[in-house]
């Protein structure tokens, strides 16, 4: 992951460093680097506080696994990234004003990085605090979600396909649409959300507040309700 953040940094960086940009293609990168910085260092700083990422310690000792593994991150950088790359590519450095898309896709951004940011920064706290040993979070954001970073997370890149929609055409905006379809389809069907239930399911087996937060939330959408 950490790798993985640093490449969305070098492309963005590379692909905007290649003219001028204009309005749109300036938001662009600066929204992409702002998740990508963030989440770098969040995970930097778990991992210096935790030393391990428990949801890969079975992968690096298979090394077939550990390859297929690095290939997804490769295919979810090229992939999420793709459209975010083909805006900055184009020649075209004329300035207009946001279209109401734009602004939909920004505020959607907008919203899903600060719920993302929320959510690691409480599990953090969390964390930290000594008297929560032996607990799982419910509280904040967590407690009618069960993976509200991931829901963030999906979120901001909806917001950043629609933000890159009207900038494309064709097969290119065809990329903006995938874009956060896989990044759903990778955090609930394969690397996140599947990978912390089955753990979460064979930590508190036997634990009836366990049973009972999680027939009382959802596992991936955040509503501010119980569902």
């Amino acid at each position: 992951d950490m790798v993985g953040t640093s490449t969305y940094l070098a492309c963005t960086v590379y692909s905007a460093s290649l003219g001028s940009l204009n309005l749109q293609q300036m938001m662009l990168s600066i929204m992409v680097c702002l998740w990508a910085a963030r989440l770098g260092i969040f995970l930097v700083h778990r991992f210096h506080e935790v030393g391990k990422d428990k949801r890969f310690d079975h992968v690096k000792t298979d090394p077939p696994l550990f390859f297929i593994y690095w290939t997804m991150q490769g295919v979810w950088v090229a992939v999420t990234l793709m459209p975010t790359v083909l805006v900055n590519l184009q020649m075209t450095k004329t300035t207009r004003c946001l279209s109401n898309i734009e602004y939909l896709g920004a505020s959607l951004w907008l919203f899903g990085f600060a719920i993302e940011s929320m959510a690691d920064y409480e599990k953090t706290l969390f964390r930290a605090d000594s008297s929560n040993r032996g607990v799982f979070i419910q509280q904040g954001l967590w407690k009618h979600c069960r993976h509200p970073n991931y829901f963030g997370e999906i979120l901001l890149w909806t917001g950043i396909a629609l933000f890159c929609s009207p900038s494309l055409s064709g097969f290119a905006q065809l990329s903006a649409a995938i874009s956060p379809v896989f990044v759903l389809g990778l955090l609930n069907f394969i690397s996140g959300v599947p990978i912390l239930e089955k753990d979460a399911d064979k930590k508190w087996a036997g634990n009836s507040a366990y049973k009972k937060y999680k027939q009382s939330s959802r596992s991936l959408l955040w509503l501010p309700w119980s569902p």
